[in-house]
């Protein structure tokens, strides 16, 4: 085994054996003509050094590349591009080919020689090779390098693949002699073919406190047609005219496509505070359970909500771990007028209303729409909506933004009931503005009419309607530079003969200071109602510990019963992250415990989690999450759900393990050396980047950066090329038994210089084959390196094989 000092000598003597050979000089042609300047160096020097000196040769035209590939850092006009492969001739030439000139990015012209040198394409260009450090220097004209430098660029249309995305999690609670269990699962499947998309999410949920239940939430086939930026769907769908609360329809449609206006996520969030560690959240709209999560103790916010209608409140569920509930309402008016409209086109859809619970037969609904920029400051958008003769629905709104940081909408709602021969009429207002000094400001609301009626209202089985008469919404928010953060928003939801009226204030203050950040929270339920009128205190202070570990402290108040605790989260590595905590009752006198670990397996995701207290109350929950891609190479798993547009990647070998960032996150190669690219940006570019450090050993890649760019649908394939190489340090003794002389050359079949012996007896070769015939000078003569390679091991970086240097008369030349 080679010791430190010689491992160290042996990787940096190829690398500076040049700059020991010192007294080097240029040259210059008599002629006045610039020549290949030539050095000179002093053999003797060379040899005192371990060198041999016919080295003089080889270098006296300055330094070289061994030939073959070599991974090297590329800089064009003084920008560096990364690492790319680079080939080299038997001269130590660059060989700027097909490959290499894409590579780095360059325009490429064909040529026709083996080893094109860059003047062939540009005839002032230059190249600067520095072995010593591994690097490239190219300086061309402006015009030769392509805009995405340095990057492989592909646009991707159609592809076929099949998929499932699954998140399943399980509840398990004991408390006051009482067990519960419940199983939920989100299953969402599907294909990609041609670019059209067809997919069908069901929500299957069972437990001993419940019947099992099966929701299907969508079913339908899409596609978009790019030139006219339409998209088409049909099957079970909802609406897209969101001003109206409409039931999901058997139907087709034809809508905007978000992806091409660069649009996505509905841009609704849900915020509320939390008890439990493990509290379950359900959102429901218009009765039907949109969304259901687990959060941890503390305040919350649900991100993107997806909502089935931009004008219909969502009703709130948190389920604690002991089964305690709290509920409340976010109206329409705190996130009408955001990214949850769709942007301004046209929008049509016919269908057969879908399980509207109505004493009636299910009708058929109609639905326009479309919206206009009047100018950079105003846009109009205008809709209506039919259900067989009995329902009109009609909707009009106008959006402004009168002075910089001032946006308003104004919007009216109106109904035609022709079965009880009422209408009625609903106006919303929405208003935000950026104050000056960090300040901003909200204002929301909407009043109806009594005999306004949603479509869903008016087939509703019950004739007592229970509508909306009004809404409201005020925030007010502030950031101050030394007091930190502060925020107040009111929250007044009005029905009419309803249990469901709510009005919530919540506020919050924030600080983040040199050693952690402190936020205090509180909402309180003005509504009068004796089931939720009470107010929640939420303290906590977070201190990051290094290392990626941090604490958070907080106490809890709710209806008078206070509670405090502490968590510490941190990670094992990048896939592990975990958190403890400890919670204290004060007035039950009862102190819980909590921890989770959450980990991504590469190809799923596990979360598991479990708490208990010291009354022998316990509780364990278990989720399991990602996605599941079958194409035409196989089966591939994901960590991931997969979206609309994704794609496969590979390596041209079949090695697992490999990491992939994707913009989703990292994903890693499987046995087959396949991985799923979760989800591409559709109509925009999407990065690829394979990390060099994951690969094995002795292997690289030409060009580990990839941009595609997909049509919405598409699965796109993309696979990287590899280089392998085998590195072997030979032990070479001469046939009088003694050690090969450090310095000694060694050469190619054909003579050409490769490398030199670094120490007595040892000669290292950064890329070797079982075929490769090598050969050594030494006393003015030479000999034949004779050793047998075992199998291959893709793990080293570098394997030792013993030899002999036997006398011969072969081919070598002098």
């Amino acid at each position: 085994m080679l010791t430190p000092t010689q491992q160290a000598r042996l990787m940096a003597f190829p690398l500076i054996f040049i700059a020991l050979s010192v007294r080097a000089e240029i040259n210059n042609s008599s002629e006045g003509t610039m020549e290949l300047a030539r050095l000179s160096f002093d053999t003797s020097m060379l040899k005192n050094n371990g060198l041999d000196p016919q080295l003089a040769d080889y270098l006296a035209t300055g330094a070289r590349f061994t030939p073959g590939y070599h991974n090297v850092t590329l800089k064009i006009n003084g920008e560096e591009k990364g690492l790319v492969a680079a080939k080299f001739n038997a001269n130590g030439e660059l060989c700027a080919d097909k490959e290499f000139i894409n590579n780095a990015g360059l325009f490429y012209t064909t040529q026709r020689n083996a080893c094109p040198q860059l003047t062939q394409y540009w005839r002032n260009a230059t190249v600067a090779l520095h072995p010593d450090s591994e690097t490239i220097e190219l300086v061309v004209p402006p015009g030769a390098v392509d805009p995405n430098s340095g990057r492989t660029y592909s646009d991707i249309n159609g592809g076929s693949a099949a998929m499932l995305n699954y998140s399943i999690f399980g509840t398990h609670y004991d408390y006051s002699d009482t067990a519960s269990d419940n199983v939920q699962a989100t299953l969402d499947m599907g294909f990609n073919a041609g670019d059209w998309i067809f997919r069908t999410t069901q929500l299957l949920s069972d437990g001993n406190h419940q019947a099992f239940s099966s929701d299907s939430l969508y079913t339908y086939a899409q596609r978009t047609f790019a030139d006219y930026g339409v998209m088409v769907q049909g099957g079970e769908i909802n609406i897209n005219n969101s001003r109206f609360s409409l039931p999901t329809i058997y139907g087709v449609q034809m809508m905007p496509d978000n992806a091409l206006a660069q649009n996505s996520g509905s841009g609704i969030d849900v915020s509320g505070i939390a008890r439990s560690p493990q509290a379950r959240v359900d959102i429901r709209q218009a009765g039907q359970l949109i969304y259901s999560t687990l959060v941890p103790a503390g305040p919350f916010t649900l991100s993107d909500v997806p909502v089935i209608s931009g004008s219909t409140d969502l009703n709130v569920t948190v389920t604690e771990t002991d089964g305690s509930e709290s509920r409340f309402t976010v109206a329409a008016s705190s996130f009408r007028g955001n990214s949850a409209m769709r942007p301004v086109g046209f929008s049509f859809a016919v269908g057969r209303a879908k399980d509207l619970n109505t004493r009636f037969e299910e009708p058929w609904i109609m639905s326009l729409s479309d919206g206009w920029a009047l100018n950079r400051r105003v846009s109009t958008a205008a809709g209506m909506v039919m259900a067989d003769n009995h329902y009109y629905g009609f909707s009009g709104n106008l959006n402004t933004v009168p002075v910089q940081n001032l946006y308003t909408s104004l919007g009216f709602l109106g109904s035609v009931d022709n079965m009880s021969a009422t209408d009625g009429a609903k106006t919303t207002l929405d208003i935000s503005y950026a104050l000056p000094y960090n300040m901003g400001f909200t204002l929301g609301g909407s009043y109806g009419s009594p005999h306004y009626r949603e479509l869903s209202e008016l087939y509703n089985e019950d004739d007592d309607f229970s509508t909306t008469k009004y809404d409201n919404s005020i925030g007010i928010n502030w950031t101050h530079e030394t007091l930190g953060y502060f925020s107040v928003n009111y929250y007044n939801n009005k029905t009419r003969d309803s249990d469901y009226d709510s009005r919530r204030i919540i506020s919050s203050w924030a600080k983040t200071f040199r050693w952690g950040t402190v936020s205090v929270n509180w909402q309180s339920d003005v509504s009068k109602n004796e089931n939720t009128d009470e107010d929640m205190f939420y303290a906590s202070i977070s201190i990051p510990l290094g290392h990626g570990v941090s604490t958070n402290s907080w106490y809890r108040e709710r209806g008078g019963e206070a509670s405090y605790g502490s968590r510490m989260s941190g990670s094992f590595n990048r896939e592990n992250q975990y958190t403890l905590g400890v919670t204290e009752d004060q007035d039950d006198n009862t102190t819980s415990w909590d921890g989770s670990l959450n980990s991504n397996l590469h190809y799923t995701n596990l979360s598991l989690a479990a708490g208990g207290d010291n009354n022998n109350s316990h509780n364990y929950s278990a989720q399991i999450s990602g996605g599941v891609v079958a194409h035409s190479h196989g089966v591939t798993f994901s960590p991931y759900s997969v979206d609309d547009t994704f794609g496969i990647v590979s390596l041209d070998k079949p090695v697992a393990g490999i990491e992939i960032e994707t913009a989703r996150g990292a994903v890693w190669t499987d046995k087959w050396g396949q991985a799923v690219i979760p989800s591409l940006a559709a109509w925009q570019p999407s990065s690829l980047n394979l990390n060099t450090q994951s690969l094995p050993g002795n292997m690289d890649v030409k060009n580990g950066k990839a941009v595609l760019k997909a049509s919405h649908g598409a699965v796109a394939k993309w696979q990287f090329d590899t280089l392998s190489y085998r590195r072997v340090l030979l032990h070479i003794t001469l046939e009088n038994g003694q050690p090969l002389p450090q310095g000694t050359s060694i050469l190619s079949e054909r003579g050409e210089y490769l490398t030199s012996a670094p120490e007595n007896g040892m000669v290292f070769i950064n890329d070797i084959s079982a075929s490769q015939t090598l050969y050594a000078r030494v006393d003015d003569g030479r000999c034949r390196l004779l050793f047998t390679l075992p199998e291959a091991d893709p793990n080293k970086f570098y394997e030792e094989v013993t030899g002999k240097c036997v006398a011969t008369t072969g081919s070598a030349r002098q």
